[in-house]
């Protein structure tokens, strides 16, 4: 399958957060509300919204996405700090590759500078 350049230019999705508006958990990072289904760690994720948080249990760099829907999708994902800059400027946000018509998760983005890549096992 061949992409165009409008698929070229498109390979990734940004989407910008609501940050500190939910609070499930101390430690819950921001919520994002992704419109389509995504892949993460080979697993599929509903489209809808989520609380992206730092796990509990782990190191910071272990993030936990929550589905808050029916669907109680979780994904936990461990990362490796990004030195780029957010797509989004200084707001949260999350950031995906499109690949042959799927989205899978590449980076969290809590501000600015503070990003996280994803380390798709």
């Amino acid at each position: 399958m061949s992409f165009g350049p409008r698929t070229a230019a498109v390979s990734a999705a940004v989407l910008l957060c609501a940050a500190g508006t939910a609070r499930a958990s101390g430690d819950t990072m921001f919520k994002a509300n992704v419109p389509f289904a995504f892949e993460v760690n080979g697993h599929t994720l509903p489209a809808g919204t989520y609380l992206i948080q730092h796990d509990d249990m782990s190191s910071p760099s272990v993030l936990t996405l929550r589905h808050v829907g029916k669907d109680h999708a979780i994904a936990t994902v461990t990362t490796i700090p990004d030195n780029g800059q957010d797509p989004a400027g200084s707001k949260p946000a999350l950031a995906f590759k499109r690949h042959e018509g799927e989205y899978q998760l590449s980076t969290v983005w809590q501000s600015s500078g503070d990003g996280f890549d994803i380390s798709n096992r």
